[in-house]
């Protein structure tokens, strides 16, 4: 990353003039830009609204298939502000992530930097740096971004606290009042901020709004406040469920103007929050994760479900209120490859291998861009079926743009879920649900739709009519279900769409993948299976890994396809 960007753009008396008569709004060392603070518009040649880093007069950037996620989407900014708050306390990060939902409303200029992984679900933030300062290289390279300037929160704040119209007051031991603040933000336009920070906003000249401290009794009188006073007035039709330890995502939640809580099935409050969920319109996606365990997630899912909302998991996902504004001018069309012949080989063990929850932002955004998986040397040398969240296409666009325009012939994207995660069999529009999937789908060009819904494992279960129904463009061309060892682990439906489930549990290592291949091999031939699904999740199984234990079973008579290869070999 470049250093010094800031006194290069504005330190300059020649500079500073510049930038503040290229762009009407509020005074400051930068363009300030803010929907709230004075709007950034540019009152000179297009060159030069490029120069100063002004956002360009866009266009509506949403479409159809965008409008299930988003209420907007700014445009990115050419000059971006890396705040780092790596050694922030927590309060210090709730504060940043506001500041930058705020400002990155009207264009996507502040990017945070956090090397601490938090106590909140830390196995989707390990090595979150890495990944962070990855895609903010690739937005300098390939979308010609400049980082003009990098330090602190408490030095960001007077750059651009003419974006802000004050703050709220929110406290730790009433741990509602942060999804609150939250939620009044992003209506708002106002910082969320604890007390050990008021000092620093005041010298700011940032006023109090309101103190949000003993203004409710309990969690459910909170979010019922919510959702009767503020839901009717917010810019998105969704909704977050975010434990409130989390500051992650909550620039995006602040950005799209999203009502937030936070409840699971276990605790005392869940029922206040059903009741939301039934209360909403239909088939609307939920934000942030709503359970610790299993039965949480089945539990949480089905009550989605069944109100017609699904989830789209990102409580750990930083910076989304920045990757959303990253958009390909010419967008890649994905293009798995498929053999012209029938790929399946009666004289060898038929597998294939897909790598599971990508349907979790923090997949595509963290984990999967390490050197040991997607980002691995071993890439390539054997098939792997690669999960996604048809919602990424949406939300950060520029993403998933590099997995389709750097896939090799043997990675295949799988579509992880649909357009978010639900049970298809109780979701109470299914034609919505799969006719929107599917579509999406086809748009994208990916063949493999993986569903953890367990009533997709019964043949003769009347949902195939729908699936058959809504099928759109011929695809999908085949389904996964399941995360663990089925009694079955293949069939054709009523149909004639091929299914496969997996033959292993979700706990299983390279190695324990590997053994349950070789008993398979020292069976008689004539005993195979046509085909194997093998599951990778990918908390336990990386590329590396993989081909590590895997690759070598070739020389012992296994033949290893893609997902889409692999359904042709379904009887």
């Amino acid at each position: 990353m470049k250093t010094g960007g800031l006194k290069l753009l504005c330190m300059g008396s020649m500079a500073l003039s510049i930038v503040i008569s290229g762009c009407s709004g509020g005074p400051g060392h930068i363009p300030p830009g803010g929907a709230y603070g004075g709007a950034c518009t540019p009152q000179t040649p297009d060159d030069m609204k490029k120069l100063l880093g002004c956002p360009l007069a866009q266009p509506d950037r949403l479409s159809p298939f965008d409008r299930l996620y988003l209420s907007e989407r700014p445009p990115l900014a050419q000059h971006v502000y890396v705040i780092d708050i790596t050694g922030e306390p927590y309060e210090r990060k709730v504060l940043a992530a506001s500041l930058q939902g705020i400002v990155n409303r009207t264009s996507a200029r502040i990017y945070l930097i956090d090397s601490d992984t938090g106590q909140n679900r830390p196995w989707e933030e390990d090595d979150e740096e890495a990944s962070e300062l990855f895609w903010l290289n690739y937005y300098e390279q390939a979308y010609g971004v400049d980082v003009v300037w990098e330090g602190s929160i408490e030095d960001a704040l007077p750059l651009f606290a003419s974006y802000v119209n004050g703050y709220v007051l929110v406290s730790e031991t009433e741990p509602w009042t942060i999804n609150a603040g939250t939620t009044i933000a992003g209506r708002d336009g106002v910082l969320v901020a604890f007390q050990d920070d008021q000092a620093l906003l005041g010298s700011l000249g940032l006023k109090m709004k309101e103190s949000l401290v003993g203004k409710w009794t309990d969690t459910s009188d909170c979010y019922t406040y919510l959702y009767d006073h503020y839901y009717p007035t917010m810019r998105h039709r969704g909704i977050a469920v975010l434990n409130p330890e989390e500051y992650r995502l909550r620039d995006f939640l602040i950005q799209q103007g999203i009502l937030t809580v936070y409840s699971r099935p276990s605790l005392s409050d869940w029922d206040t929050v059903k009741d939301i969920f039934s209360g909403m319109p239909p088939d609307l996606p939920v934000y942030g994760y709503m359970s610790v365990n299993g039965l949480e997630e089945f539990t949480a899912v089905m009550t989605l479900s069944q109100a017609g909302k699904f989830l789209v998991p990102t409580d750990t996902t930083p910076n989304l209120s920045f990757h959303v504004a990253a958009v390909p001018e010419r967008p890649v069309v994905y293009s798995p490859a498929t053999a012209t012949a029938s790929p399946c080989r009666h004289d060898r063990l038929n597998v294939t291998i897909a790598i599971s929850d990508g349907d979790n932002l923090a997949m595509p955004v963290n984990r999967y861009i390490w050197s040991s998986y997607w980002g691995s040397g071993s890439r390539g040398d054997m098939p792997m079926g690669w999960s996604l969240s048809l919602a990424l296409k949406s939300l950060a666009p520029a993403i998933a743009d590099y997995y389709f325009s750097t896939a090799s012939p043997d990675d295949e994207i799988v579509g992880m879920l649909g357009i978010g995660y639900a049970h298809p069999s109780y979701y109470s529009d299914r034609a919505f649900f799969f006719s929107k999937s599917f579509q999406r789908m086809g748009e994208l060009g990916l063949d493999t739709f993986w569903t953890l819904d367990i009533s997709m494992d019964d043949p003769d279960s009347a949902i195939w009519n729908d699936v058959e129904e809504n099928i759109a463009g011929g695809r999908p061309t085949g389904f996964f279900v399941g995360y663990s060892d089925m009694p079955i682990g293949y069939f054709r439906t009523p149909q004639g769409i091929p299914v496969l489930m997996p033959i292993n549990d979700y706990e299983d290592t390279p190695s324990v993948l590997a053994s349950r291949l070789t008993d398979i091999l020292a069976q008689p031939q004539s005993a195979w299976p046509p085909i194997v699904f093998l599951m990778a999740s990918s908390w336990t199984n990386s590329m590396d890994g993989l081909v590590g234990d895997l690759k070598p079973l070739e020389a012992q008579g296994v033949n290893y396809l893609t997902p889409s290869q692999a359904f042709r070999c379904v009887p």
